[in-house]
């Protein structure tokens, strides 16, 4: 199922993504061309994600103001796993500032740390 949700409680040239058809338009036709990549298999050792079919593909965003859309297996529950690192890392920089939680962990996208003292990656 497809559909878009957006909350109009706001004039549309006040919302955040003002011309969100055309927006959820290129990210549906994304969905759909990735939709029929079929290679790779999930993660086995990983019980949560080896006991879920391949075919099973959604993509949903929600602006912060609240406009909304949603494509393919949206409704059915899913396991986070390492997305859960994108969630915690914006939370602390969010709250904490980006100074303060980079003292704590690197940002070096390829895990080469340029400090061995620091996690090399905060998503890994």
């Amino acid at each position: 199922s497809s559909g878009i949700n957006a909350e109009w409680s706001l004039r549309p040239g006040d919302l955040i993504i003002p011309d969100f058809y055309s927006f959820t338009n290129a990210l549906k036709q994304i969905y759909l061309k990735c939709k029929t990549i079929s290679s790779g298999n999930p993660a086995q050792y990983i019980p949560q994600l080896a006991r879920v079919s391949p075919e099973i593909w959604a993509v949903s965003i929600c602006t912060v103001d609240g406009q909304r859309a949603s494509w393919g297996d949206h409704t059915l529950p899913f396991t986070i796993q390492s997305l859960r690192d994108v969630l915690t890392y914006a939370a602390a920089v969010t709250e904490l500032g980006e100074a303060t939680v980079h003292r704590h962990v690197g940002k070096e996208p390829k895990g080469f740390s340029l400090d061995d003292s620091l996690p090399y990656n905060p998503f890994i």
